[in-house]
């Protein structure tokens, strides 16, 4: 006789069945840790532009970053509050990611320092893994 005997069958299939739920475990970690590292990155950067345009004087004006547990802002103004709402650029966070720390960051005109020092830390809420950006005095932003 020629064929499987349904012990082989039963054991291929759990052998399938076990890879499947360990590629599936390992698949479901890498989307919120990918979009966490997305979102760090793209906050960097809008950190960075603010700077960057603070030291350029572009409208004549300082540059800075508001941030809340679900989104940021790129504003010009001294602070938040008094900003030129025409130039805002708002980035709102997936619901997977939340965000703590610093609220505003402003940048000087020129020299691209700051007086808002501290820590951003935004996590990602399935697995609690953090990535945290840190701005200095001297306007160095860094993950």
């Amino acid at each position: 006789m020629r064929g499987f005997t349904l012990i082989e069958l039963t054991i291929v299939l759990a052998i399938m069945l076990m890879l499947s739920a360990i590629v599936g475990s390992l698949s479901s970690n890498t989307l919120p840790k990918s979009q966490l590292h997305s979102e760090s990155e793209a906050a960097v950067q809008s950190l960075r532009r603010a700077q960057a345009l603070s030291i350029a004087g572009k409208h004549d004006t300082v540059w800075g970053v508001h941030v809340t547990a679900t989104t940021m802002t790129l504003f010009a103004g001294a602070t938040y509050a008094t900003r030129d709402t025409q130039h805002d650029q708002v980035r709102t966070f997936p619901s997977g990611i939340t965000v703590s720390g610093l609220t505003d960051v402003v940048f000087q005109a020129l020299t691209g320092e700051t007086s808002n020092t501290g820590t951003i830390t935004l996590t990602a809420n399935a697995t609690s893994e953090t990535e945290v950006i840190t701005v200095n005095a001297q306007g160095l932003v860094e993950k």
